[in-house]
């Protein structure tokens, strides 16, 4: 019996920021709501299937209808490993899909201005190793 494999082609059309703050993930989803307006709630964590079992990473997440765009705040150390091993420096990523790229950079200052937040930069999602560990579904 032959054998057939199925590719799925995943679109990496997002935006990734990756955010050093030593407050907690529910503190810092908080000061982000109140300084920029995100709206940011608790979701279900995300999992991520590794070697070494399960790992899940805090989730939080805005949806806005009327402009089409979905953020989501990440813990990248979850309980088992990083959710981008590269970057192991930023304890959280944000995901902003939707958002116009010309827009990113002014976000990046604004998110660098928060008072919890240390150090925040913009990723390349096409570039990154572990890429595939952003796919939310």
């Amino acid at each position: 019996m032959a054998t057939q494999t199925i590719e799925t082609i995943y679109d990496f059309d997002f935006e990734v920021i990756g955010i050093t703050s030593q407050e907690r993930e529910t503190r810092l989803a908080w000061s982000l709501n109140m300084a920029l307006d995100f709206g940011l709630i608790r979701v279900e964590d995300h999992q991520l299937f590794v070697k070494s079992g399960k790992s899940e990473h805090c989730k939080f997440e805005s949806y806005h209808e009327e402009d089409n765009v979905t953020l989501t705040l990440l813990s990248n150390k979850g309980s088992n490993a990083y959710l981008l091993p590269e970057f192991s420096r930023f304890d959280y990523i944000l995901i902003l899909d939707g958002v116009p790229s010309e827009i990113v950079e002014m976000m990046v200052k604004a998110i660098r201005k928060v008072n919890f937040v240390l150090a925040a930069f913009p990723l390349e999602p096409e570039s990154l190793k572990s890429k595939y560990n952003l796919i939310l579904e």
